[in-house]
């Protein structure tokens, strides 16, 4: 056979197969953009049986930026809990990722959702104080303290706390606590 014939056929078999993956990223490309087209039209309609409108412009073809994961500490969790309740703790496994300490002063309950009760005694009559140390040493913005009154008020140095974490950034939150 021919060189010259030769070169000409492993050409035509190249410009084929480029040919061939041309056609199939072509393919590939027109088979997400008429899935991301039926993506859309499907969000629409689901806010739309919701009764909430949804424009087409609102929605963005870029993609999202990673997510935040958060890791539960146990050890952390101890912490906050003696931060409160002081250094001789007991720890229950209350089942369903929620904890309880319990020590001398009172008794601190921390759920997987990251929430966390505590309830107990206060060796303190600075109970703002208190809860703007809590919240700088344990990371979160400057807590927002929202005083409740009841009518069988504790004595003065005794302090029951609701405390409410809010996330606004993956650094730091505010800390909202309520005392009685």
């Amino acid at each position: 056979m021919d060189r010259s014939l030769l070169k000409n056929i492993i050409i035509i078999i190249l410009v084929l197969v480029n040919a061939f993956l041309l056609a199939s990223l072509l393919l590939r490309q027109n088979s997400a953009l008429h899935s991301q087209r039926q993506t859309e039209e499907q969000l629409i309609e689901l806010f739309a049986a919701d009764g909430m409108t949804l424009e087409k412009k609102a929605l963005s073809q870029k993609t999202p930026p990673p997510s935040f994961v958060l890791n539960r500490s146990i050890a952390r969790e101890r912490e906050a809990a003696a931060y409160f309740l002081g250094s001789n703790l007991i720890q229950e496994d209350q089942g369903g990722g929620t904890y309880t300490y319990t020590g001398d002063s009172g008794v601190a309950r921390f759920r997987s959702n990251g929430s966390f009760e505590v309830a107990g005694t206060l060796a303190t009559e600075d109970v703002e104080s208190f809860c703007r140390s809590f919240c700088k040493s344990f990371s979160y913005d400057t807590p927002y303290l929202t005083w409740m009154k009841t009518e069988t008020a504790p004595q003065p140095l005794s302090a029951s706390l609701r405390i409410f974490l809010f996330s606004t950034a993956p650094s730091r939150s505010p800390c909202i606590m309520e005392t009685c």
